[in-house]
């Protein structure tokens, strides 16, 4: 296999000439007949993103139920830890439906730990 490369930059890595490699494989394969690539598959998300308030909501009612199970103690500020929590949820892009799920988790733990102090449980 011979895959031409700039006069500047004559050699590849091994990574890159697999990268290389990989994908001249994968257009020869999925090529349709007027050499165009076929669209890639698209996701379906089933709701809209959640909005700001909504995500603003979820991470009320999570911060909510990790204080009730005491999960801030230690060094780290419960600030520190939200904002930790909000950038890697951030990053997922939820949608409605997810952002829902977080915040009923929020609430279940509260509620849950309503339900044992009601009981005498603790």
């Amino acid at each position: 296999i011979t895959i031409p490369t700039a006069a500047e930059y004559p050699s590849l890595n091994l990574a890159q000439a697999a990268l290389v490699v990989c994908y001249e494989l994968f257009v020869a394969q999925g090529m349709l007949p007027d050499g165009r690539l076929p669209d890639l598959p698209v996701g379906r998300r089933a709701e809209r993103p959640a909005n700001q308030a909504e995500l603003q909501q979820m991470f009320g009612a999570l911060q909510e139920g990790l204080e009730r199970i005491s999960f801030f103690k230690g060094t780290r500020p419960p600030e520190a830890i939200m904002r930790a929590l909000s950038t890697a949820l951030g990053r997922a892009f939820l949608d409605r439906r997810e952002a829902r799920l977080f915040q009923a988790i929020g609430y279940e733990i509260r509620n849950y730990i309503d339900r044992n102090e009601v009981n005498g449980k603790s």
